[in-house]
């Protein structure tokens, strides 16, 4: 119910846009290009060639899927992040059934699955139209797939696993780490049952491979152009955690932790009470660490390491500090709290429920705060209520990608940088941050042009966060 509410309230933003436009176009057009995205026109400093015929900056198997799911339920945007509610359940559901098959603890389980659906960022994550929660989605059911079936046959048990985490790598490279883990698991419990043909297994991430190889021949030029252009993004350097780990967990707490958790992130603008949110879940993994090697618990000590682990990876490996990542690992906080709330006398046995009683409050409170914001109705829908009073469907407009959600048919072009002249500029907390922040501080130049080209425009509309800019009338002189 939560996320449902939360889904019907969020404002479309870029991202959403981005990978609904490929889909529908496949839908529509036959091809899975993003006609609406300038090549040039977004934060990286390189340009997407080929971006309105050929989509390769994004993993396929995501685009295909949602294409499918339209052809079924319609283009929009609360179809398309109907695909993270449903996806966050089977995570939930995934994670219930992995906590207790290595626990054998019932009641951490269903805890598990109770802090997950309270937990802000996990709801965020399963109402944005990104591949997040799906990819997770597909690698959870992979991790579950192999500790249901590895007693019984771990030939099938790693076919199948592998089989899912492969899919979850064709939406997203962030499957990796449900690779990771199942990499954990096989040499935790199985390491001594390999056999050389259980590495047939490995064959499914070929067939995915092999799949989006074939759309990459298409236009190998157009792929190395994309490739290069999304490897070289301005505010990150995707190998830095590689080459300074160090730095990378440094990175990992500032970057993707504490700016998101009450801090200046334009993701999920999240209160500042929240900032205690990752320091009740990394005292919960300490707490749990301690617990298990003071009674010897294999399972909980399993558990923690396995968050530890995560923690690691992420910092070196995934240096993208998007804060949508996290849903990688809030099911291990989540399991750590669980499995760390035990009835225990004494003063240090009180540790773990005051953890988790503030953590429920933090994230109760954040999530109410959530819903009683409204950015869909009080300042997406005015602004689309405008631009359909004033516009007509072949006036250029320059605005957020995710219009196209509710304006379909219009000439939207997805370029803050304005190479081309638009009757209206739509303005965003995106558009501002990229005219704010991004063009500033790595492309002064662009900032500059960005600013002189604005003179030209004046404010017509605004509402909650949305502007609509119109272009001054052009003087013909006679």
């Amino acid at each position: 119910m939560a996320s449902a509410s939360l889904a019907m309230k969020r404002a479309p933003w870029n991202d959403e846009g981005w990978f609904a436009v490929p889909a529908q176009t496949l839908l529509t057009r036959g091809y899975m290009g993003s006609p609406i995205v300038h090549p040039r026109g977004t934060w990286l400093t390189g340009e997407l060639t080929g971006i309105r015929t050929h989509t390769y900056w994004l993993m396929p198997g995501y685009l295909l899927f949602e294409a499918g799911w339209y052809r079924i339920f319609g283009f929009g945007i609360f179809q398309m992040r109907a695909i993270p509610v449903f996806s966050g359940l089977v995570v939930i559901w995934a994670w219930a059934f992995i906590v207790w098959r290595i626990s054998r603890n019932r009641t951490a389980a269903w805890l598990t699955a109770a802090l997950l659906a309270l937990d802000i960022t996990f709801l965020y994550t399963a109402t944005d139209g990104r591949p997040d929660m799906t990819t997770f989605a597909l690698g959870s059911l992979g991790l579950s797939a192999y500790l249901c079936l590895r007693e019984r046959s771990l030939t099938l048990a790693l076919f199948l696993a592998n089989a899912f985490i492969g899919a979850a790598m064709y939406c997203h490279p962030n499957g990796m780490i449900c690779a990771f883990l199942l990499a954990l698991f096989v040499g935790c419990y199985d390491r001594h049952r390999l056999r050389w043909k259980d590495a047939l297994s490995l064959t499914a991430y070929l067939v995915f491979a092999g799949a989006w190889l074939i759309y990459i021949l298409d236009r190998p030029d157009y792929f190395l152009a994309q490739f290069r252009a999304n490897a070289a993004s301005p505010m990150v350097d995707r190998t830095s955690g590689i080459r300074h780990p160090l730095n990378g967990v440094v990175e990992e707490v500032t970057g993707r932790y504490l700016e998101h958790f009450g801090g200046s992130s334009v993701w999920a603008q999240l209160p500042r009470q929240t900032r205690i949110i990752p320091f009740l879940y990394w005292g919960c993994v300490t707490y749990l660490l301690c617990q298990a090697a003071a009674r010897k618990n294999r399972g909980a000590a399993l558990i923690g390491a396995l968050a530890v682990a995560t923690f690691l990876f992420m910092s070196v490996f995934v240096s993208r500090k998007g804060a949508s990542y996290l849903v990688s690992i809030m099911p291990l906080y989540a399991a750590c709290g669980a499995l760390a709330l035990r009835p225990e006398p004494g003063r240090f046995g009180r540790i773990p429920v005051v953890l988790l009683t503030a953590l429920t409050v933090v994230n109760g409170l954040a999530l109410v705060g959530a819903l009683s914001r409204d950015a869909y109705r009080d300042g997406y829908l005015p602004v689309v209520s405008y631009l359909e009073s004033h516009a007509t469907r072949e006036t250029p407009i320059n605005g957020n990608p995710g219009l196209i959600f509710a304006m379909p048919d219009y000439r939207i072009t997805d370029d803050s940088r304005l190479h081309d002249p638009a009757d209206y500029i739509v303005v965003d907390r995106w558009y501002l941050f990229d005219w704010r922040f991004c063009h500033p501080t790595y492309e002064p130049a662009t900032a500059v042009e960005v600013a002189r080209k604005l003179t030209d425009y004046r404010t017509v509309f605004e509402t909650n966060g949305w502007s609509i800019l119109q272009r001054f009338p052009r003087v013909t002189a006679h």
